[in-house]
C-alpha cells in the first residue's frame, strides 16, 4: 500500500540520515520505526503497570531532593532504553 504523508523539513533530513546510518530505504525506516512504536504503546497499555523500588538509606526519610534524584535516574534510564531501540 502507497501513501502520502507531509513531514517537516527538518524531521524528514533526521529520518533520511539515520535511514542512511542503517543502510535502510527511508520506507523501510519509517516502517520499522512505526512498528516498534506501535508495539511498544501496546504493550505498555496491556498487562500489570510496575514502578521502580527505590531503597533508601534513611526509611521514612522522603525529601524534595531524594525525589527529583529518582526522577531524574528514571528519566536517563528512560532515554537509554529509547535510544537502544531505535
Amino acid at each position: 500500500m502507497s501513501t502520502t504523508v507531509d513531514l517537516p523539513d527538518d524531521l524528514l533530513q533526521a529520518v533520511e540520515v539515520r535511514a542512511g546510518i542503517e543502510g535502510l530505504h527511508i520506507g523501510e525506516y519509517i516502517e520499522r520505526t512505526l512498528r516498534l512504536a506501535l508495539a511498544e504503546s501496546t504493550s505498555r497499555g496491556a498487562g500489570r503497570v510496575t514502578f521502580p523500588l527505590h531503597r533508601s538509606a534513611t526509611p521514612g526519610a522522603l525529601t524534595e531532593n531524594l525525589v527529583r534524584a529518582v526522577e531524574e535516574a528514571s528519566a536517563q534510564e528512560e532515554d537509554s532504553t529509547l535510544a537502544s531501540s531505535l
